[in-house]
This record gives structure tokens, C-alpha cells and sequence, in this order.
């Protein structure tokens, strides 16, 4: 079971990066709030919460999310929750909204991003983007 969840995430990821043919741009993973000050990612770009991933499949997941984000200077963002609705009062795309947010996710000066937020209660998935990009 294991090991068919780290395939699809692992195709769903490769299909992000074709879908991102743009211009590579400059990496950074900080960006400028509102009121002037730096804020940086609070998350790594693998968050596992629901504990399904080996280190090593961590490992590799975070290595191809963090080149998507060197190259093309957008977030891809993948977090795994036992239930979405420990984040939220509303429907797993109001969390995808509220994790995005409420963890400064993004890049540049849009926090220009992608979430795949995967909820294992019940086994649901929603696929959130957030920016101009």
C-alpha cells in the first residue's frame, strides 16, 4: 500500500513538472510580507504529518520538489494530515487554504505555490494553487 501512495506521488509529482514549462528563474525561499518584513517557508516542502513515508521516500520527495522550486521559482508543496478537518471548519480546499497561508508557503513576491494536501481519514486529496504563476 505503502509503496503504490509513494508511486502515485511520485507520478503526480513528475506531472507538476511538465506542467511547469517555464523560464528557470533564481531561487528564494524568502519573501516580502506586506508590512516590509522577510518571511520564510515554515514547512519543509514534504510535510508528512501522517507519518506514510519512509525517510528515504521523504528524502527523495523533498530533493524533486526542492529542484522544481530552484528551477522554476514556484513552491510545490506536499502535506499529508490524518483528517483535514483538524485545520479547518470548512472543506479540504478551505485547508489547503489555511495550511498555504498560515504557514507562509509560496515563492517570490506572489508566494507563487502548489499544494497536494492528502487526507488519510477519508483517503481524500485536493490538489491547491495559490499566486499569479
Amino acid at each position: 500500500m505503502k509503496h503504490k501512495f509513494l508511486n502515485f506521488v511520485v507520478v503526480l509529482l513528475c506531472s507538476m513538472i511538465f506542467a511547469l514549462s517555464v523560464q528557470a528563474a533564481e531561487y528564494g525561499d524568502i519573501t516580502i510580507s506586506e508590512n516590509g518584513m522577510e518571511e520564510e517557508p515554515q514547512l519543509d516542502y514534504v510535510t508528512d504529518m501522517a507519518g506514510l513515508l519512509s525517510d528515504d521516500e521523504w528524502q527523495e520527495l523533498e530533493l524533486q520538489a526542492r529542484e522544481i522550486a530552484k528551477t522554476h521559482n514556484f513552491g510545490v508543496y506536499i502535506i499529508t494530515v490524518d483528517d483535514y478537518r483538524e485545520y479547518t471548519d470548512g472543506d479540504m480546499h478551505d485547508a489547503c487554504g489555511e495550511l498555504y497561508q498560515g504557514y507562509s508557503l509560496g515563492l517570490g513576491e506572489g508566494k507563487d505555490g502548489l499544494l497536494l494536501l492528502l487526507s488519510m481519514d477519508d483517503r481524500d486529496y485536493r490538489v491547491y494553487t495559490y499566486g499569479d504563476f
